[in-house]
């Protein structure tokens, strides 16, 4: 890239993570980019830090209860060309579109936004309007959008006003698969022993891993299965309390894994399940569906998910079916255990799914068009 196509940018992230490095590096080598992360912290385990080379603030929100005023002196002490900032209605979105008008800054948001409805059945009216306020301001006044995938972009369009520049970048991670051959092992999945399920993600309420093991509790009675639930969060506790009231036979947890361990998980696996319950919200994405194509899993999951049409095709790499609904995932995840020649065919598609849609190079270039269309001129 020639240097008149660099520019000057600031790239706001509430944290960094493993999942991101990549596409960090190639916006660094490309651009003279800072970015800002507005925790210390990500909720996501791996060994993978940020390359010491990059311009990096982090602003600890955790205890710095001045973050906001902090993100602020940033922008106008940096005076970068173009801010690129994440999540629709943020409030570190909102301040650097603040602070864009006032220093003449373009803006891009970067959104995951697709479903706000689920999020305003389980709030107050007040505090829904508020949300919903937010989002649309912060989604009309930004100069281009990139969206994470087909639904996040959709969202967007209906809200932005006419002619707003809006770009895509699928997300994109690690390739499992690739990280398994590195260590030279060869697929251990289920021949002629119990298929086996995986669950891989944080355990928080709305992913719905207690809706899966309900759902589970009846397939245990009539099929032989083995489910494998890896993970940490605030409702693991729960879950292992109410795998032993139902008294589950063939149920094992395995706690928190390192990202660059989760292939050993995948290749053991025969199905993988996102079991999204939608409450509180929808799931942004779904990064760890990326992860079990690349091993070449069929899918189940729900229309909480932000992934679905996109990696997540029903009934051809897998099945989509109600957030919620413990007997519709129960039927879904039982048409694959029952049917090694079904798992094999929709495991392939989603294998050619990841390969059509994971790249951090496309990704890179949603982002790299977003910056060069909003500041040819400056």
């Amino acid at each position: 890239m020639s240097n008149s196509d660099k520019k000057k940018v600031l790239f706001i992230q509430p944290a960094f993570g493993h999942y991101r490095y990549a596409l960090f590096e190639l916006l660094h080598k490309n651009h003279d980019v800072t970015f800002i992360f507005i925790r210390n912290m990500s909720e996501y385990p791996s060994s993978i830090s940020p390359n010491p080379e990059w311009n990096m603030f982090f602003l600890n929100r955790e205890r710095n209860h001045f973050w906001l005023l902090k993100l602020a002196h940033l922008i106008f002490q940096l005076k970068p060309d173009v801010i690129i900032t994440s999540i629709n209605g943020s409030y570190q979105s909102i301040a650097s579109l603040i602070m864009g008008r006032i220093l003449k800054i373009p803006v891009i948001l970067w959104s995951l936004t697709w479903d706000t409805s689920r999020f305003r059945s389980s709030h107050p009216s007040w505090k829904n309007f508020q949300r919903e306020t937010r989002i649309r301001w912060t989604t009309k006044n930004a100069d281009a959008i990139v969206a994470g995938g087909t639904q996040a972009r959709k969202f967007n369009q209906q809200i932005a006003p006419e002619g707003k520049p809006i770009f895509t970048a699928y997300q994109s991670t690690l390739d499992q698969f690739l990280m398994m051959k590195e260590h030279a092992y060869s697929n251990s999945r289920s021949s002629g022993s119990k298929p086996t399920i995986l669950y891989l993600s944080r355990i928080v309420m709305s992913k719905g891993l207690d809706i899966l093991i309900r759902a589970f509790s009846e397939i245990e009675k009539n099929m032989a299965a083995h489910l494998i639930v890896a993970g940490e969060g605030p409702f693991l506790r729960h879950c292992e309390m109410l795998a032993k009231q139902l008294a589950l036979r063939n149920i094992s947890f395995y706690g928190e894994i390192q990202n660059e361990d989760c292939w050993k998980l995948y290749n053991k696996a025969d199905i993988f399940v996102l079991p999204c319950s939608g409450k509180n919200g929808t799931e942004a994405w779904g990064l760890v569906i990326n992860e079990a194509t690349s091993m070449g899993l069929p899918i189940v999951t729900t229309d909480a998910v932000g992934a679905v049409g996109d990696l997540v095709q029903d009934g051809v790499n897998g099945y989509v079916v109600k957030a919620g609904s413990t007997s519709a995932l129960r039927v879904a995840i039982e048409k694959l255990l029952s049917d090694d020649s079904l798992r094999d065919r929709m495991g392939k598609e989603s294998r050619k799914l990841f390969d059509s849609i994971n790249s951090y190079e496309k990704m890179y270039d949603g982002f790299h068009n977003a910056i060069l269309s909003i500041t040819q001129g400056h």
